[in-house]
């Protein structure tokens, strides 16, 4: 069964604003986290916005740098 577009951006919205939630509680900043995932800080606003599809690897970035389960986020 296919998803809608709609049902699409509706999960990544839930993604970014989770990935956003554990940066935030980890008090790590956008510029660090950028740095660390390879991206710019614009695109990391962007996904953390739910404007972008967020990456495979830079969600095990996240992971990694917040020590947060992929399962968790």
């Amino acid at each position: 069964m296919e998803k809608t577009v709609h049902e699409i951006d509706e999960r990544n919205k839930r993604l970014g604003r989770q990935l956003q939630k554990y940066r935030k509680e980890a008090n790590v900043t956008q510029e660090e986290m950028s740095k660390f995932c390879g991206v710019s800080k614009n695109h990391l606003s962007k996904i953390e916005g739910g404007v972008y599809k967020c990456p495979a690897n830079v969600m095990i970035d996240y992971g990694r740098r917040l020590n947060v389960s992929l399962n968790t986020i």
